[in-house]
């Protein structure tokens, strides 16, 4: 008899930016100061597919991203400001920025076809962004209560998925605090950018595999992973609760969720092989995934597929095909049990380790680079 355990880790990941823009007229007198973003820090590795950060600690040179600033008088008026045109404080309304060599840093008139902003000589600017900045998918709104995002997708395509992330404001930013070049083109002088602080919005998931021991003459390759019924569509809102005598704190989260999809992670007939009682090997694509419950209330609960074969020497290939329900089973967190797992959480990077053996396969789940989850066993076969 097969047996199957299966463990789930997980890891926080926060990307931390700091941010040069432009201005755009306003109806206020501006400085020759034009605004720029240095470049955002990443705090935790992300995947590199379009959108997610290839670099420890680095948001991609190859990245834009977009930005929106409200302007008041004095310092930000968490319940009469209005990130509106109608209302008069939008001062930048979803502006891309890109990379510009010239700065070492990220700017607006550096985009094609794009236009430098410059600061106000007068009132404070506070900052909010979104990565990336290229997204035809869907279509954000900001207003008080941070960024909205109905319906959003994610791609069917594995490897056409990105990393969309959402931002901290930046509150109550001027040029004196910035240190801004005094010319148009950014050169001349060192800056220091306004600071943004990146959140991923959605979920990681990838697999690694290992064989239980040495086999010697025995052949075991993967050949298929497949995620099946993880909500493909919800409703992303960032949740800003405004007060008047406290900054607004975001409470994000997701609602709405549908259509539930199958995510290919891996998929070859030959095959990967798992070399003898090796280290763990990455295997197929990482997926970024909307949050959301593993045990749906359809009852279509989220499992992993996984398809392999086993070959004994020179005797045939046997295919061999096992599942398990992802949401069964327990965490754990520092070495204590917290409680079931029953979550993708927004930002967190779920590892789910596969050890294969002749007569049984371990699935041992934990989050890297974010915060560490195990899972302990919950399927036998």
């Amino acid at each position: 008899m097969k047996k199957f355990y299966f463990l789930a880790a997980m890891a926080s990941v926060a990307l931390a930016s700091c941010v040069n823009e432009e201005s755009v007229d306003y109806g206020l007198q501006e400085s020759n100061k034009a605004i720029v973003f240095n470049s955002p820090v990443v705090s935790g590795m992300s995947r590199a597919v379009p959108g997610e950060q290839p670099v420890e600690g680095k948001y991609s040179i190859n990245e834009n991203f977009r930005v929106y600033a409200c302007w008041s008088n004095g310092d930000y008026d968490a319940v009469n400001s209005k990130w509106t045109v109608a209302g008069g404080d939008l001062y930048m309304d979803n502006v891309e920025v890109t990379y510009d060599a010239t700065v070492g840093g990220w700017s607006s008139d550096a985009v094609n076809g794009g236009q430098i902003y410059y600061w106000p000589k007068t009132g404070k600017l506070t900052f909010a962004a979104y990565s990336p900045a290229d997204v035809n998918s869907f279509i954000p709104t900001y207003d008080k209560t941070g960024l909205k995002v109905n319906a959003f997708t994610v791609a069917e395509d594995v490897a056409n998925q990105y990393d969309f992330m959402f931002s901290d404001r930046s509150y109550n930013r001027t040029e004196s605090k910035n240190e801004l070049t005094p010319d148009a083109n950014h050169t001349g002088g060192s800056y220091k950018g306004v600071d943004i602080l990146f959140h991923h919005a959605l979920s990681s998931i990838q697999f690694v595999a290992k064989t239980d021991e040495a086999y010697g003459n025995t052949k075991i390759n993967i050949t298929g992973i497949e995620i099946q019924n993880a909500y493909e569509k919800a409703n992303f809102a960032e949740g800003m609760t405004d007060a008047a005598s406290v900054q607004p704190k975001s409470t994000a989260a997701w609602s709405g969720w549908s259509s539930e999809k199958n995510y290919t992670i891996y998929n070859d007939a030959i095959g990967q092989n798992l070399v003898d009682n090796a280290d763990y090997a990455k295997v197929g694509t990482t997926a970024l995934l909307i949050p959301q419950d593993l045990n749906h209330s359809d009852a279509k609960n989220i499992t992993v597929k996984i398809d392999y074969t086993i070959q004994n020497g020179s005797g045939p290939v046997l295919p061999q095909t096992a599942s398990f329900v992802v949401g069964n089973g327990n965490y754990t967190e520092s070495g204590a049990l917290t409680g079931t797992h029953q979550k993708w959480q927004m930002g967190y990077r779920y590892t789910y380790r596969i050890i294969i053996g002749l007569n049984k396969i371990y699935f041992s789940p934990e989050v890297d680079l974010w915060k560490e989850v195990a899972i302990t066993p919950d399927l036998t076969i």
